[in-house]
């Protein structure tokens, strides 16, 4: 909850992004990385853009603790 966006397109984890594709994550306040495993926002936010709150799964992938925001109603 009132987070913001501090990093777009972080350093990827161990098996994530190894082509050079974009991995469509961001960072929010407290180091905690948004994914797109289940939703895709696009356009992506802007670093220093502001949310009210983000929900979503808590999952653990490529080294890495992520939110994966199931819809658009995610994003408040």
């Amino acid at each position: 909850q009132n987070v913001q966006v501090t990093e777009l397109e972080p350093e990827v984890g161990p098996g994530d992004g190894q082509d050079g594709a974009p991995t469509n994550e961001f960072v929010v306040t407290g180091n905690l990385r948004v994914d797109d495993y289940f939703y895709l926002r696009n356009p992506l936010p802007s670093v220093g853009d502001s949310f009210q709150s983000i929900t979503g799964v808590l999952r653990y992938g490529n080294a890495n603790s992520k939110i994966e925001p199931r819809d658009a109603n995610d994003y408040r």
